[in-house]
């Protein structure tokens, strides 16, 4: 699988993305950056492109489904539009990872509870068998 360096932004960024972007580096100094917008202002193209620009893997926490399938859409449409398995680097799933995991925060809840459960080892086990065994730390 190839690395985030190897795509790139296949439209034109919006003046006010472009300003956040040239100065992204002072922006992420202390690694870590917040965009707040409007909807409708670009902030997930944003958000991809600094993503990219990282060059690491990147896990999305998004309030519902829809905004969860948002990223990954976006990410195809507008960063791999030449790639033949476009699907090979957008997942939607905690347990198989990729470029782009993108998960709502119900899921990642969900699997905290699990390894709650697993440490403390009540009796009372969780009813969610998607995170059975699974190791989120890892």
């Amino acid at each position: 699988m190839r690395r985030f360096k190897d795509f790139s932004f296949n439209g034109e960024f919006r003046d006010y993305q472009q300003r956040v972007l040239d100065n992204a580096d002072h922006y992420l100094e202390d690694g870590k950056i917040n965009i707040v917008a409007a909807p409708g202002s670009g902030k997930t193209i944003l958000g991809l492109e600094l993503i990219r620009r990282l060059n690491e893997p990147a896990l999305i926490l998004s309030p519902t489904v829809i905004i969860r399938q948002q990223w990954g859409a976006r990410f195809i449409e507008y960063f791999l539009d030449r790639e033949p398995d476009k699907e090979a680097y957008v997942s939607y799933h905690l347990k198989s990872p990729a470029c782009i995991t993108s998960v709502t925060y119900q899921t990642l809840h969900a699997a905290m509870e699990r390894l709650k459960n697993k440490e403390e080892d009540e009796g009372e086990v969780s009813t969610d068998s998607d995170f059975e065994e699974f190791d989120l730390i890892n």
